[in-house]
């Protein structure tokens, strides 16, 4: 249904630091992600309440959350995808852009078409807003991305995506060395149309540390499974 996040300093009735207005999504399994600014600056150690508001029964799942403040300006290498200038990949005029915020230390980003192999029928395509996917997706095509894994253990794989056509279709996850071991298995509901971007976020995955080659492997029924913009690989604490 969405909401209201009052973020409170001290306890549930303490002074207000923002408030994130949270989006009604397609279904309880659609996530996006939603962000704000403090009113006043804050530093030192601090409890911190999150506060939600809104119509009576189920608001929203809740799947995690970052501080982002000034100092991570400081911080080597973050992902040019990950700056504000890219927001605007994220879905056309008819659907709000979501809010990406700098990925937390230890997590990594991989562009859909920066592909080191792919079926034959797999495409890299220009969308109308003038950005990259890779489409034409068929149950049964296989994509592979060569990533570092910077430490390993579990990790969330938020996928950006679109998918227009209702029905069961996803992707399952290997490791190209041990093909026999599946990693995950990730079903993406339709965002309408294939020009409206959504957000899924994934059970979690374990990953060995290091440089290695992942596969994606499509299933299911419809003709196309779905486009994807980007995959951010989210390290669970």
């Amino acid at each position: 249904k969405g909401g209201l996040i009052e973020i409170r300093e001290g306890s549930i009735d303490g002074p207000i630091l923002g408030e994130v207005d949270i989006p009604e999504t397609p279904s309880n399994y659609f996530y996006e992600n939603a962000s704000c600014k403090f009113d006043e600056p804050v530093s030192g150690v601090k409890d911190i309440y999150f506060v939600f508001l809104g119509r009576a029964g189920t608001l929203l799942n809740f799947n995690w959350f970052t501080f982002d403040g000034i100092e991570k300006q400081a911080l080597p290498a973050v992902p040019a995808s990950a700056v504000a200038g890219k927001q605007k990949k994220a879905g056309s005029a008819s659907s709000p852009a979501p809010v990406y915020s700098v990925p937390v230390d230890g997590s990594f980003i991989v562009e859909g078409e920066d592909l080191a192999d792919k079926s034959e029928e797999v495409r890299v395509i220009t969308k109308n807003a003038g950005y990259r996917v890779v489409g034409y997706i068929t149950p049964g095509s296989r994509l592979e991305y060569e990533v570092v894994v910077p430490n390993e253990g579990r990790y969330e794989i938020n996928f950006h995506y679109s998918k227009g056509i209702k029905g069961s279709s996803g992707m399952k996850l290997f490791e190209k060395n041990n093909p026999g071991k599946q990693l995950g298995v990730f079903e993406f509901e339709s965002t309408g149309n294939f020009d409206d971007f959504g957000t899924m976020i994934s059970s979690p995955v374990h990953l060995q540390k290091g440089r290695q080659t992942l596969v994606l492997e499509a299933y299911g029924s419809e003709k196309y499974v779905a486009d994807i913009d980007k995959m951010t690989f989210i390290p669970v604490r």
